[in-house]
């Protein structure tokens, strides 16, 4: 399992640093525009008392907090939704072709041909996966430290790493959820519409869960309710539920995931 583990990670490591450098290149962005955005501070929050605090609560956004720190600035640019995505396309991505991908390109004989059981076969793609998507999230995440230190930008390096922590914990949750999805299905497009339905649907309900208070309680049935950058980013804190819902996603879909694999006819897909 450890040979098909490092041949995956290596097979993938240009995905990967694509991915980090892309990641890293927005936090960049943000960070270079920082200081003009700081000193601008006063006029900007003027201009943000006039807009409804519901629309900036749906987005995630901390209305006080938002120019108040490097942090809280990152947690409404970057980590609201523009994170998240490349988190859940490069999860897509991997998790898609891991399983489904080799069911559908007809190369998954070769795999169980191999002296391996499909528990190590489903572990040994899941585990280098992991590898990678952590790459990703660590990278990408406190890529700040350097380009804040460029721009003499004050930073908590502190509340980063605890938003990487979140991060890694909400990667591991989504990344458990596909790999379930991509050993349910034999096509790699439908590990990547389902993904994606899922996803835009958990988006959808926390933003109408935000706006509409007779419905707030849809917010609990979203992954993305328990993703709370801004407590990571400025409070430096992760919620312990937030904890115990990404770890039990994470064990169920794996284990839903690994029993249906192991069962699954793939000859007759």
């Amino acid at each position: 399992m450890l040979a098909l583990i490092i041949q995956t990670v290596k097979k993938s490591k240009w995905s990967i640093i694509g991915y980090a450098l892309a990641g890293a290149l927005m936090v960049w962005l943000f960070v270079s525009i920082w200081p003009t955005i700081s000193q601008r501070g006063q006029e900007l929050e003027k201009l943000f008392e006039s807009y409804p605090q519901e629309v900036f609560k749906a987005f995630g956004i901390e209305g006080q907090s938002f120019l108040a720190s490097l942090e809280g600035y990152l947690g409404g640019e970057q980590y609201s939704i523009t994170w998240q995505i490349m988190l859940l396309m490069l999860v897509v991505s991997f998790a898609g072709g891991a399983l489904a991908g080799e069911i559908e390109r007809g190369t998954i004989g070769i795999l169980l041909s191999q002296p391996i059981s499909r528990i190590k076969l489903f572990l040994g793609k899941y585990l280098a996966g992991v590898i990678l998507i952590l790459i990703f999230v660590w990278v990408s995440i406190l890529s700040v430290v350097p380009f804040a230190e460029i721009y003499n930008a004050e930073y908590r390096l502190s509340n980063n790493v605890t938003m990487a922590i979140l991060g890694s914990l909400f990667a591991l949750a989504l990344f458990s959820l596909t790999m379930m999805l991509s050993a349910l299905f034999s096509e790699r497009s439908k590990v990547s519409l389902f993904s994606a339905g899922l996803f835009i649907s958990m988006y959808v309900i926390n933003i109408i869960a935000a706006l509409k208070e007779n419905l707030g309680d849809l917010k609990y049935l979203s992954l993305l309710h328990y993703f709370k950058y801004n407590d990571a980013l400025i409070k430096n804190k992760i919620d312990p539920l937030s904890v115990m819902v990404f770890l039990g996603v994470a064990v169920v879909c794996t284990a839903v995931g690994i029993y249906w694999f192991n069962r699954r006819d793939i000859a007759a897909s």
